[in-house]
């Protein structure tokens, strides 16, 4: 990328580029820009797309009615301290 290019590019982007960063970025833009002309050359026909590089199944576990459910109005009553149906939880501040 030449330097012209590579001011373009900065402005485009809200950058400000000192003097020193011009040439050292220059060169390191070229070789990022070389790199992908490489990968470019890949074939990836047949490839389906994907957002990720290792595609596993669901690991969420299914949700299941559980037998041993809690009665919810045993729960408030085992609660250390409750007003008719809800749970009086002490004030914080």
């Amino acid at each position: 990328m030449d330097i012209e290019e590579l001011r373009t590019t900065a402005n485009l982007a809200m950058m400000e580029l000192h003097e020193g960063e011009v040439a050292r970025l220059s060169d390191a833009v070229s070789s990022i820009l070389d790199y992908f002309s490489v990968m470019q050359q890949v074939d990836v026909s047949g490839l389906e797309p994907t957002t990720h590089a290792l595609v596993e199944g669901n690991t969420v576990r299914e949700d299941t009615e559980n037998n041993n459910s809690i009665n919810p109005e045993n729960l408030v009553n085992r609660a250390p301290d409750n007003d008719n149906n809800h749970i009086v939880i002490p004030n914080v501040l």
